[in-house]
């Protein structure tokens, strides 16, 4: 922009939604009748020349920021494994008795048997 610059407005936004933020930068250069509006979000930037009979409302959509979507949902759990199974389970195998392993799957239920059994 060759002419003086009268006013600098700067925009920093960020919207979070969980673990997905969106970030807008907008850089607006008032100089004589336009303003010089410079962009960047999502990782692209663009520039373009606004009257300024038009400057309130570009603020005003530059203001109204995309809520990010939100992340995907994580995969549903199977079903819980009672506690002293797990806790049971992994000392027989961490003190190498297959036998005690064997006999506390034996009793679980078929539901329990096939998870700890991965």
């Amino acid at each position: 922009m060759s002419r003086r610059v009268r006013l600098l407005v700067t925009l920093d936004l960020a919207v979070r939604r969980g673990a997905v933020t969106e970030r807008l930068r907008a850089v607006h250069a008032l100089a004589g009748d336009e303003v010089e509006a410079s962009v960047t979000a999502g990782g692209g930037a663009t520039s373009r020349r606004i009257p300024l009979s038009d400057w309130a409302a570009e603020l005003e959509r530059t203001c109204l920021v995309r809520i990010p979507a939100p992340a995907p949902a994580p995969p549903p759990d199977g079903p819980g494994l009672p506690w002293d199974l797990v806790v049971g389970t992994g000392a027989a195998l961490a003190g190498h008795r297959t036998d005690l392993f064997d006999e506390l799957v034996g009793r679980a239920e078929d539901l329990h048997r096939d998870q700890v059994r991965q």
